[in-house]
């Protein structure tokens, strides 16, 4: 009971200490001083900023929205998939005399736009160069950011009291600097037709965030303005904090040594077991390359003779599948057996039986019949004309995923993928119910287009003049006859997915999967350009 109160009077004088150290924070504002327009980071072609001067005047009074800005700086005649030039606002004047340290930064600024318009860099500066790893758009996803589209205006911060932008530490001497300041690009969408966009940005202020000086610098400065090594500014409550969770450590360590003594035992047990189970499966892996039999609770993998016999036993806890398999799937080696011009299925120095994971590596040809993935779409199995990856992924997601956030563009789990992809080329349909992660069965989707050997449509000569079009009707009609030629298979697969998409891009205000968002992932998987991909989602309702 001592040891308890203990602890807890520690826990106490703990948080107790962290909100008194909170309320210590420093903060301090400003505008800039100056402002320029620049293509310095990019050799690609940019639109440069007019009047970039105005970007240090703010024309207007915070809480009043209302009132009309007539400074701002603004790119005149921004038309689709372009680029600005990076607009610099710098010699900002902080006072940081009572500064121990730098804690946080957020900038924030004022803009507004005809059309669609995202941010597309947001860095901080020095010297005209962006600091190494500030870039906001890579810390977190800027594609989703769009610019107001009409009169008013609108306000975006990035940063925060602890956010350092992805750096180590910043050193106050860097944001004293005149040349400290923040550099701005932003991009437009793919669309074709809804004509210039016109970013205006009309003030961009900084907020400094820090902690009081109780103690000396005790860092290095290195180049570009972040601090190197281990370098910080350690105020004396933060060494007080830190000395008390050290101490609340033990005391917990304590609490659980006496009443549990047995509890290093129990760790090694635990730590020994692993160790065993990882020996186990190194034995296993071994054994199934030089051909004995394996055994495991999911997984049978048995040679006899001429042949490979797999099999899935239905009452394994962590079997996939919604129903047991009949029989083993079996396949026959001499029916794959290799000539001198075919390719051989085996891996050399292994054993001489082929075994399902090596058919993957050989051609269409010498594939067994069930193969769903990296074949034509000829070949593959199909629910009418459409290939049945293509069919269950999408009827699934369009009964539970439309709305989800992020969806195709978030990662799902390799493995999980990997498995369901197997599965396929058994012959079987995996149960997306038992997988409870939605991006996985979206992984798998992607996946099947992005190995197919042929792309179901090529980049035509026809197709490439749609980028010049400027009539929505002939775009659409462009669209169609080259469509028309293509295979009953390679049509359906397309409109099914092209479909899909469109349905989620109607749901974008929130799963937040724009035509432009949904092109920029499709676009290297389908091998088409981003803005033919945006036309095709856009329109897919009146193109198939």
């Amino acid at each position: 009971g001592r040891m308890q109160s203990r602890l807890q009077l520690a826990v106490f004088v703990f948080l107790s200490l962290g909100l008194v150290a909170h309320s210590q924070n420093l903060v301090v504002s400003s505008g800039p001083g100056k402002g320029r327009s620049t293509a310095q980071g990019l050799t690609i072609d940019q639109d440069s900023w007019d009047d970039v001067e105005d970007v240090t005047t703010r024309d207007y009074q915070p809480g009043q929205p209302g009132q009309a800005r007539n400074t701002y700086a603004i790119v005149n005649n921004f038309g689709a998939s372009q680029i600005s030039e990076r607009i610099d606002a710098y010699q900002y004047t902080f006072d940081l005399s009572t500064f121990g340290s730098i804690a946080g930064i957020q900038v924030e600024y004022s803009r507004r736009s005809q059309n669609t318009v995202f941010d597309y860099t947001i860095e901080l500066i020095l010297n005209g160069i962006p600091i190494p790893g500030t870039n906001r758009c890579n810390i977190t996803d800027c594609s989703g950011t769009t610019w107001n589209a009409g009169p008013a205006w609108s306000s975006q911060k990035y940063g925060g009291p602890t956010d350092l932008w992805g750096t180590s530490g910043i050193l106050k001497a860097t944001v004293a600097d005149p040349t400290f300041g923040v550099g701005i690009r932003c991009r437009s969408s793919a669309a074709f037709f809804v004509g210039d966009r016109d970013p205006e940005v009309d003030y961009v202020n900084i907020t400094i965030y820090g902690s009081p000086v109780t103690e000396g610098e005790l860092g290095l400065t290195s180049s570009d303005g972040t601090k190197s090594g281990s370098s910080v500014v350690v105020p004396a409550v933060v060494g007080t904090l830190v000395v008390l969770l050290v101490i609340g450590i033990l005391i917990a360590i304590i609490v659980l040594v006496k009443r549990r003594p047995d509890l290093f035992q129990r760790l090694k047990n635990i730590s020994d077991a692993r160790e065993a189970k990882a020996e186990e499966k190194r034995k296993k892996e071994a054994s199934a390359e030089s051909g004995m039999y394996v055994q495991s609770s999911s997984l049978k993998l048995q040679v006899i003779g001429d042949e490979e016999t797999k099999s899935e036993p239905y009452s394994s806890k962590t079997s996939d599948y919604s129903a047991p398999p009949a029989k083993p799937v079996t396949y026959n080696a001499a029916l794959h057996a290799t000539t001198s011009t075919s390719p051989s299925p085996f891996i050399p120095g292994k054993s001489s039986t082929p075994t399902l994971a090596n058919y993957a590596k050989v051609g269409k040809s010498d594939r067994p019949p069930t193969f769903c993935f990296g074949v034509d779409l000829d070949s593959v199995r199909k629910i009418g004309k459409i290939p049945v990856v293509v069919e269950e992924c999408i009827a699934w997601l369009e009964s539970r995923a439309l709305n989800e956030e992020g969806l195709l563009r978030l990662a799902g789990s390799t493995s999980e993928v990997s498995r369901m992809k197997d599965a396929y080329n058994e012959g079987k349909s995996p149960d997306f119910s038992k997988n409870n992660d939605i991006n996985n069965v979206a992984g798998l989707l992607k996946l099947f287009f992005r190995e197919l050997p042929q792309k179901p449509l090529l980049m035509t000569q026809g197709l490439k003049k749609m980028t010049s079009m400027t009539d929505h009707d002939q775009a659409v009609e462009l669209m169609r006859s080259e469509l028309q030629p293509l295979p009953a298979t390679n049509f359906a697969t397309l409109k099914r997915l092209f479909i899909f998409l469109q349905q989620l891009a109607m749901n974008s205000h929130v799963n937040k999967m724009s035509p432009e968002n949904l092109a920029i992932v499709f676009s290297p998987t389908l091998n088409l350009s981003m803005p033919l991909l945006t036309f095709m989602i856009a329109c897919a309702d009146k193109i198939f």
